[in-house]
């Protein structure tokens, strides 16, 4: 039918669904599947995801997740709410691996 089938695997977490095991099984699994191109997106934290959180992990989980956006300022993303994105730095390094 000549349409390549794609995916898109967001939100990547940092040190826990980004981590090279998670990867190597994932693209594996879609390399079996037959998708050749997926694209990465990491976790935009905004106010009400923060507040979800807050709610929904761990203390444990939640400290791992908010030390990763630092010193981070909340600014206004696109048209979207305010945000706060990771460094550029952790993005690179998780992509890299």
């Amino acid at each position: 039918m000549g349409i390549v089938p794609e995916v898109r695997i967001d939100p990547m977490i940092p040190f826990v669904t980004d981590t090279e095991p998670e990867m190597r099984s994932l693209f594996r699994r879609l390399k079996e599947l037959g998708i050749q191109k997926a694209t990465l997106s990491y976790l935009h934290l905004r106010p009400a995801i923060h507040r979800q959180l807050a709610k929904e992990l761990s203390p444990l989980h939640r400290k791992l997740i908010e030390s990763c956006f630092g010193n981070q300022e909340w600014k206004t993303v696109g048209s979207s709410s305010m945000s706060k994105l990771l460094p550029s730095s952790l993005r690179e390094r998780g992509i890299r691996e």
